[in-house]
């Protein structure tokens, strides 16, 4: 495509107001035509303005459906990811209740962990064992008594 020099182009005085240099390119000047500008009447026209509002308020409107959707999803993220901690924490939870109850059942298919675990259950013995209790004493609930020693503060207001 050859750009047509400045010199090489006739360009009336009318169309002079109405174009408008652009650049200056491999020192050729590039003129391009703009278009005439409306008149007043055809800009304040009342059903064009009409058109212009509603178009305006309809964008609001999809703007706001937006804002409302994006609103919703990050809600729905939020109590989602809360809900997958919660199940992470009850699978937790779990596999260490199985890994416990594993544990105790491998050791009551023993003969020692069956005999250890009737005697924590029923507290029984062997023939021949005896049982020793362990008592200990009973917390003091009395209160230790003043002793006739007065404080100043108490000679003070003796009243009180």
């Amino acid at each position: 495509m050859t750009i047509p020099s400045v010199t090489s182009m006739a360009i009336a005085p009318q169309t002079m107001l109405s174009t408008f240099l652009v650049l200056l390119w491999n020192k050729k000047l590039i003129v391009v035509g703009l278009y005439p500008m409306a008149s007043f009447k055809q800009r304040n026209d009342p059903v064009r303005l009409f058109w212009r509002r509603l178009l305006m308020l309809v964008l609001i409107v999809l703007v706001l459906f937006g804002i409302w959707a994006v609103i919703g999803v990050y809600i729905k993220e939020r109590e989602s990811s809360d809900l997958r901690q919660q199940a992470e924490a009850q699978l937790k939870d779990l596999q260490t209740r199985e890994t416990a109850l594993n544990e105790k059942i491998s050791s009551l298919e023993t003969a020692r962990g069956q005999e250890a675990a009737l005697r924590d259950e029923y507290q029984v013995g062997k023939d021949g064992e005896g049982m020793i209790t362990i008592v200990e004493q009973p917390a003091s609930t009395t209160t230790p008594e003043p002793q006739g020693e007065e404080s100043w503060w108490q000679k003070i207001f003796w009243w009180w």
